[in-house]
């Protein structure tokens, strides 16, 4: 589930997709409206990844080691974090 701050009308969000997940190489990106700004944090809060992304975009994870990570993603349009397991 995902913690939405900050949007014009949650209504009306149609917010970005990333995966597969559990994912372990690399993360797809769709249904992105404007350049996003991806946020990858350890479960600790230590930065890992960061990374502006477009519509389509791949992510490359497969340097991480596995476990869970928080995904945040900052835009015009909204800010969320979600949980992104890596194998």
């Amino acid at each position: 589930s995902a913690l939405t701050v900050g949007t014009r009308d949650p209504a009306r969000l149609n917010p970005p997709v990333f995966y597969p997940t559990p994912a372990s190489c690399e993360l797809q990106v769709a249904n992105i409206p404007s350049e996003t700004l991806v946020n990858l944090y350890t479960i600790t809060g230590e930065l890992v990844l960061s990374k502006i992304i477009k519509d389509h975009d791949i992510i490359d994870i497969h340097s991480l080691p596995g476990g869970i990570y928080n995904l945040q993603w900052c835009n015009a349009e909204a800010t969320a974090t979600l949980k992104l397991i890596k194998q």
